[in-house]
């Protein structure tokens, strides 16, 4: 299992998609070319949380595009190349390869958000002091949850569609779990309750952006709503769906 998770690790760096990562990495060093002047008006903390909140923001916003890229192909892949045959073969059940599948890609993404945090953190502790230095670096690991959510969410498609359908299911997944609370809220204003129920519970199959604005909170030093820790509940619910389908599916390649 373990080589699976570090195969999959490699095919993740193999792909175009690391380029995007690194692009993001070296605009959160843009914080250490602010203007000096004018800095400590307010003073340094809080306008540091303040640019910290804005690229927090940035981040998870591009992340859950790169995120998508990468895992959309994860089962797929193997699956259309033929070799996932091969890999269940081995004498491993199928749940430990879905398994090194999932802790492949969710450890990649920790070592990026790791990274991305660790360049912010030096660019804001450079321009406001080392008092930033842990909030940065805490809400930046706390936003990896949303990236394994939303390679959970993927690994549970890939199992029944190609990479490109994974892809696009993905973005219109997250688009619709995203705008579903709005959406809820209209329908019960309008007297339609049953909407409303079928649109939160929308919002809760693809929490992302509670798990977003709780790693935001802890960058704050505020104690994240309980919502939060029911969110990373998805997380469990989709990786299990994905086990119990990968377990039944014919796993040949398609013509």
């Amino acid at each position: 299992m373990m080589t699976i998770a570090f195969l999959t690790m490699l095919e993740q760096w193999r792909q175009r998609t690391p380029w995007g990562f690194l692009v993001v990495g070296a605009l959160m060093a843009l914080p250490a070319l602010l203007p000096v002047d004018g800095m400590h008006v307010n003073g340094a903390q809080m306008q540091g949380m303040g640019i910290l909140d804005g690229l927090l923001g940035f981040a998870q916003f591009v992340a859950v595009f790169l995120t998508i890229a990468t895992a959309s192909g994860l089962v797929a892949n193997d699956r259309e190349r033929g070799t996932l045959l091969l890999l269940i073969t081995k004498p491993l059940p199928r749940y430990q390869v879905l398994l090194g599948k999932l802790a492949g890609a969710c450890a990649f993404m920790l070592l990026v958000w790791l990274c991305w945090g660790a360049i912010a953190a030096l660019a804001l502790g450079f321009k406001f002091g080392s008092a930033i230095m842990l909030p940065t670096l805490t809400g930046f690991a706390a936003s990896c949850l949303t990236s394994w959510l939303l390679i959970a969410f993927c690994l549970f498609w890939s199992c029944f569609l190609p990479a490109n359908s994974t892809m696009g299911l993905g973005v219109l997944g997250w688009l619709a779990a995203t705008i579903a609370p709005k959406i809820a809220m209209a329908a019960n204003a309008w007297g339609k309750p049953i909407a409303a129920r079928a649109f939160e519970g929308l919002h809760w199959a693809l929490p992302t952006d509670v798990l977003s604005d709780a790693a935001k909170q802890l960058a704050a030093g505020e104690t994240p709503e309980k919502a939060a820790y029911a969110a990373i509940l998805a997380i469990a619910a989709w990786w299990l769906a994905s086990t119990l389908v990968f377990s039944q599916r014919d796993l040949a390649p398609r013509d």
